[in-house]
């Protein structure tokens, strides 16, 4: 079996080695890229009718900063993957370039560049996906279907939009199912591409069957059939509402929040682990030192490895969850003299939550990662109670680049 994708990952890992600068350009480029979707996301009402402004000649930059010939690169794919020169999806530069990060992520465990790269690589896959079987979507009619018309236990009921639904689903998904097989064999990253297609495709239609009338192959599921169906009928939504449950309905005001809220979320953990070389005031270190009775020599070693890239996952769900058990709606609640009393309140004082117990077992895993690999201390060895203050001192950390980076540098929260 040839192995010429493998040869361009050695490549691009011995440039990577030569100039680590690289790597640091890389997620900066793409962590650029993920904020900007972001932010074209939030300014949209389309729901599941959205198209992604796919970022093409941006990724296609990628080949230069990382020293790369696309076509060389096309060769090793066809090569080892045995795909026609007239295969259009599979001779895609874009997608290869982003198949290639994916593999080199899994190989130096770096989560942040997954996750990223997979993302791009799905909205490209969701617009073909969308454009072929519904290229003329009307938005009010789409919402209808997700609103009343398909099944409560289906994945568009879940996540109010593609955005979601590709980043925090099929991304987590895909490389639980496919990363470890991936790790062993370069090419699985064949399987990871097909299945990624097959997923968003089985999202608009599946269960095919044969129309006696008409000879032609029909969907019975997906979205396309819904879809069709309240457009025969005219049944719309003419206000911007996503169904939660049964009974619960969402209205545009919070809807936006949400997205807000993602906004800040996905920018701070931009901010924290691409900022490897984060000072913190003498004087806020004592705050905390004073709050939790952690030394100032253990607090400071913990605030600094926050800023590692490798911590992006776990930085953005704590975020996320601080975000909504204070209930911000934008930048001015962080900034607002309460919120540091509404983190009190509604995070450190309180127990036994679904979030609040997520939000530990986040805080309790960022922690025992920096004891073990910057303190070379085991986290275990520490009783309940000094475990929580430990984890307090990473929770200040969060909150203080909350406000850092969001509220023109005012950071006074004790």
């Amino acid at each position: 079996m040839s192995n010429q994708v493998l040869t361009i990952y050695n490549q691009l890992d011995k440039t990577i080695q030569a100039n680590p600068n690289l790597r640091t350009k890389l997620h900066g480029e793409l962590s650029r890229l993920i904020s900007t979707t972001y932010t074209q996301a939030m300014n949209s009402d389309e729901g599941y009718c959205y198209k992604f402004t796919i970022p093409t000649t941006a990724v296609m930059n990628l080949f230069t900063l990382l020293q790369l010939d696309p076509k060389t690169v096309g060769n090793a794919f066809q090569a080892d993957w045995k795909f026609p020169n007239n295969a259009i999806m599979y001779n895609d530069s874009y997608y290869q370039i982003l198949l290639l990060l994916v593999y080199y992520g899994i190989k130096k465990n770096d989560d942040q560049m997954i996750n990223n790269s997979l993302f791009l690589l799905l909205q490209k896959l969701w617009n073909g996906r969308k454009y072929a079987y519904i290229k003329y979507c009307d938005k009010r009619v789409m919402k209808y279907v997700v609103a009343h018309l398909v099944n409560k236990k289906h994945n568009v009921t879940k996540f109010d939009s593609p955005l979601a639904l590709l980043k925090d689903y099929y991304v987590t998904t895909l490389m639980k199912k496919y990363r470890p097989e991936i790790a062993k064999d370069v090419y699985r990253l064949r399987q990871l591409f097909m299945q990624s297609w097959a997923r968003i495709d089985q999202l608009f239609v599946f269960n095919p069957v044969i129309d006696a009338a008409s000879g032609e192959k029909r969907a019975q599921g997906g979205l396309l059939p819904l879809y069709m169906k309240a457009k025969e009928n005219g049944l719309f939504l003419t206000t911007p509402t996503i169904i939660k449950g049964d009974d619960e309905e969402t209205g545009f005001d919070q809807y936006s929040t949400i997205h807000n809220r993602d906004e800040i979320v996905t920018s701070t953990a931009d901010f924290i682990s691409m900022n490897a070389k984060a000072q913190y005031p003498n004087s806020f270190v004592m705050e905390i030192n004073k709050a939790t009775k952690v030394s100032t020599k253990v607090i400071e070693t913990m605030l600094s490895a926050l800023h590692n890239h490798k911590n992006y996952d776990m930085i953005h769900d704590a975020l996320s969850i601080i975000l909504s058990r204070t209930n911000v709606s934008d930048k001015n609640d962080i900034c607002n003299k309460d919120f540091m009393v509404n983190v009190k309140r509604n995070i450190i004082s309180s127990k036994n939550t679904e979030e609040i117990r997520k939000m530990q077992k986040i805080l309790n895993g960022l922690s025992s990662k920096i004891f073990k690999e910057d303190l070379m201390l085991d986290f275990d060895n520490y009783g309940k109670a000094q475990q929580m203050q430990i984890c307090n001192v990473v929770l200040y950390g969060l909150i203080y680049n909350l406000k850092k980076h969001n509220c023109q540098g005012l950071v006074d929260i004790m």
